[in-house]
């Protein structure tokens, strides 16, 4: 499914950049290979998907999300940016 190449230009390489609109914002293609197409696509797609949501999002709940801080207790800003690298 993944290994089509007009859908999937070049299926063995890894470009994650596929998945991004030219101005570089996510792809809004809700389309995914992981529950199958047409008349076998996974019935509880809906409800996997929920439950991953719901599973993620209260993990994350229990975490306290704080800045670093240096070596004199201040707050470490920082700006976020995309480099290159895995």
């Amino acid at each position: 499914m993944t290994h089509d190449p007009t859908k999937y230009p070049a299926p063995f390489e890894f470009k994650p950049e596929r998945f991004f609109t030219p101005s570089g914002d996510l792809n809004d293609d809700r389309v995914t290979p992981v529950w199958g197409w047409g008349r076998r696509i996974c019935v509880g797609r809906h409800l996997a998907d929920a439950s991953v949501w719901s599973a993620i999002a209260s993990m994350l709940a229990v975490f306290d999300l704080l800045k670093a801080k240096d070596a004199s207790g201040k707050d470490i800003d920082f700006e976020p940016r995309w480099i290159p690298g895995v």
